[in-house]
């Protein structure tokens, strides 16, 4: 027994030194924070003595060892043994005493084990810019002119908001992206193989939004605001407070943003015969002006009962005023180029659209450090639609022929309530089990009303949609963490039941879809020493129809075109994999290869020999896609920071389109870049890049769109207060143009938006933090253990 104890004793590691600042002074009371290299679990922690003086003794193996302490910076160390470090010196940061303000910036993309981080509080060319904005700059993201986001050149990804799924697609999920204000967002989530533990929607992966949670004890509060101009004035005011005790954090934000909108859209398109000659020719013209209104609360709640028991409240909504005044100016030619049309649309509509959310968290630890958590989510979305369309006809002279009026009443709703149970369990040191099990009810309900062309008053029959869908996914996963020094691997097995109906009230008709699938996952870590690992992975997902898809029923959008939906819209399976390697901790490159069949497109197709254009969702036998992802931080000197970014990617489409053959192949390349220039004084100036080359999206063909924005920002009063002004794509080429030409179909369309523009704002923290003494810092030490102890991985 004691040769025994003697072994396990001298294999033990040592680590110890002493921290001193700037002065060559010794600095008492530091946090020293010991995670594993493999997960970033923490393993220990301790503090420096009044002389500045530390000694930690830990089981073999490879640890990141964190020194910070307030005031003064954070430095990091890896290490695989013992080691005496001697003298460690922090440098000195701005602090808040009694009101005054921590500084700390952090990088714009941080390189995590299972994610790309991007963060986005703080950058100054994210000033004024919606979600839309903030995602075209991340890498590897990419956003189609149908507001469409794609991840390393794939649509299909599932956006969540601190963790939890929107579950919106399609206008209802592009409307929350434009009207969400980057004045929330923290940072920015990029997971491009999600584990078994997350839901299988999504081929392309998970861009999770990570919005801004108060993190300072005591009560702080902050005020923003923001105002400028594009072609018309916006503005937008932020209010937000934490409140952070031991065991109670309660936190809330409010945002109100208010800007008029423009967008103009210019189509040439035309009609051609068997022979590829013109049958006839129509020109579109259209120039919205948009007011919009948005109002964004959030309200939580977080308590810690005891060592084992936590529970949590989430509370957020956004309530979307919104108006759009167009004027649309329609001319139509015969094939000899002969005008045989002139017709002007002024369009007048209302939207109000809520989103409201709610999640309840029940955690509970038991002694053997596992863990259960409950979740208990619901979530309604609320969509009101006043439509006016006063059309009227000319003679080729000018002189009126005709007028009519088409009154649109929309309604639609989605309810969803979910429950989620999962399990977590690490009998030792690099192996950890993770059961669970989910099930989500989501129902919607559609309804549509036109009051006829001739008579504004008359409900016309032929253009009134009445769409129930209620859709079911029940889900259990089983994963396990084995992990070591070196290797690192996560087995996971996901299974989901789904079952859909869908009841078009109008014409009769109903559709029931169920089925089963199995989703296994695979990742795999190689550390090849404490700088360097490589990574990979591999999994199965899926992209379901969304309900509207499923639609048989044409929507109308103008007197041209109409939207219908396909209820024998299969859902599309997608094996991916990706190889990735991390180069001193902090370059990173990735290759990718997936394969989906039957994968979900929207063809612009001609309605029969009518000159109407039909969008409609179809499956194409399957696509094949290569990627490669590369992000170059770069220190040029201490006052210049850049970090480069490259996806390219080849999307291969292999099958049918009404009945003419789809064999093309689509490279996607997005290069993206940032600079930080530190100034000094309080004085910095970001300058952010990005280029979209020329690209086919589905059949569409799209030019190259780019942006260059500029942003700088002065903090003062201790920096409690920061001002920031913010140029975005200061030269207008952050505008789609794209051409179709398939299946006797040619259209020509640039999409102008209004996305030049200026805005300058004010930022004020107040509140009240102290340095802790030497207990209570101890106590912050053991807390926060515990809470990684109890977290989701």
């Amino acid at each position: 027994m004691a040769m025994l104890l003697c072994n396990c004793i001298c294999a033990q590691i040592t680590i110890g030194g002493t921290i001193q600042d700037e002065h060559q002074t010794p600095i008492p009371y530091v946090n020293v924070i010991v995670y594993k290299q493999l997960d970033t679990t923490l393993v220990k922690g301790s503090i420096t003595d009044t002389s500045g003086r530390f000694t930690i003794e830990l089981n073999p193996g490879d640890y990141k060892v964190v020194f910070s302490s307030i005031g003064y910076g954070t430095e990091t160390f890896l290490v695989s043994e013992s080691k005496e470090f001697g003298i460690i010196t922090l440098g000195t940061q701005l602090e808040e005493l009694e009101g005054v303000t921590i500084v700390a910036n952090k990088p714009l993309l941080q390189i995590k084990k299972d994610k790309l981080v991007v963060n986005v509080a703080g950058n100054a060319t994210s000033l004024g810019n919606s979600v839309v904005e903030v995602l075209q700059k991340a890498p590897g993201v990419m956003v189609d002119q149908n507001t469409t986001v794609l991840l390393n050149g794939r649509s299909g990804v599932r956006i969540f908001i601190d963790g939890k799924d929107t579950r919106l697609n399609g206008s209802e999920l592009g409307n929350l992206l434009q009207n969400m204000s980057s004045a929330n967002i923290d940072k920015i989530e990029i997971i491009s193989n999600p584990s078994a533990q997350f839901e299988a929607q999504g081929n392309a992966g998970i861009i999770n939004i990570l919005t801004k949670q108060g993190k300072l004890f005591g009560t702080n509060a902050g005020f923003s605001t923001a105002f400028g101009s594009g072609r018309y004035f916006r503005w937008e005011k932020s209010l937000n407070f934490n409140h952070r005790s031991e065991k109670l954090n309660l936190y809330g934000q409010y945002t109100l943003a208010k800007r008029d909108e423009w967008l103009r859209v210019d189509i040439d398109r035309t009609f051609l015969n068997e022979n590829r000659e013109i049958i006839s020719n129509i020109e579109l013209n259209n120039v919205f002006k948009l007011p919009i209104e948005i109002h964004t609360p959030r309200l939580g709640l977080d308590y810690e009962v005891n060592n084992h028991l936590s529970f949590g409240f989430l509370f957020s909504g956004i309530f979307n005023n919104e108006e759009q005044n167009a004027i649309n100016n329609i001319n139509g030619f015969n094939g000899n180029g002969e005008q045989i049309l002139n017709q002007i649309t002024n369009t007048e509509n209302t939207s109000n659209w809520t989103n409201l959310t709610g999640n309840f968290n029940l955690k509970y630890t038991f002694e053997n450090k596992s863990f259960l958590d409950f979740d208990i989510d619901v979530a309604k979305y609320i969509n009101k639609l006043d439509q006016r369309f006063h059309t009227s006809f000319f003679a080729l002279d000018n002189d009126v022929l005709d007028s009519t009026v088409l009154i649109g009443d929309i309604d639609g709703g989605l309810k969803l309530f979910g429950l989620s149970v999962d399990y977590e369990y690490t009998p030792e040191e690099g192996k950890t089990l993770k059961a669970g099990y989910k099930s989500v009810s989501a129902r919607t309900n559609n309804e549509v009303k036109y009051f006829g062309f001739m008579d504004a008053n008359i409900l016309d029959s032929n253009l009134v949609n009445l769409f129930q869908y209620d859709e079911s996914i029940h889900s259990t996963y089983l994963s396990y963490f084995l992990g070591g020094e070196k290797w690192s691997f996560d087995f996971g097995l996901r299974g989901e039941y789904t079952d859909i109906k869908g009841v078009q009230k109008t014409i009769n008709e109903t559709f029931n879809i169920n089925y089963f699938s199995l989703f296994p996952s695979l990742s795999i870590t190689h550390s090849l020493n404490e700088n360097n690992r490589l990574g990979f992975s591999v999994g199965r997902r899926i992209d379901r129809p969304i309900y509207y898809q499923l639609n048989p029923f044409p929507l109308f959008i103008d007197t041209n075109t109409f939207r219908i939906g396909n209820p024998l819209l299969r859902p599309q399976f997608t094996w991916s994999t990706q190889a990735n390697y991390t180069i001193r901790n902090k370059y990173f490159i990735a290759i990718s290869f997936a394969i989906t069949e039957d994968f979900i497109s929207e063809g612009a197709l001609q309605n029969g020999n009518n000159e109407e254009v039909l969008l409609q969702p179809i499956n194409i036998d399957r696509v094949k896609n290569v990627a490669l992802t590369l992000s170059v931080p770069l220190e040029i000197d201490s006052w210049l920071q850049s970090n480069i970014s490259l996806n390219a990617s080849l999307n291969r489409f292999e099958g049918q389109i009404s009945g003419s053959q789809l064999d093309r192949s689509t490279p996607i390349t997005n290069l993206s870049s940032n600079h930080s220039f530190i100034l000094g004084n309080g004085y910095e100036l970001e300058l952010s890049t990005f280029h979209l080359f020329s690209h086919f999206s589905g059949i569409t063909e799209l030019e190259t769109i780019s942006s260059v924005s500029i942003g700088g920002k002065k903090s003062f009063l201790d920096g409690r207060a920061t001002i920031s002004l913010n140029i975005n794509d200061i030269f207008w080429n952050q505008y789609p143009v794209g051409r179709t030409d398939f299946a006797g179909l040619i259209d020509n369309f640039r999409s102008y938006q209004d996305s030049r523009y200026v805005m300058l704002a004010l930022n004020y923290k107040f509140g009240k933090q102290s340095i802790r003494s030497e207990k209570k810092r101890d106590s912050e030490i053991g807390k926060e253990m515990k809470r990684a102890r109890q977290q989701r991985n």
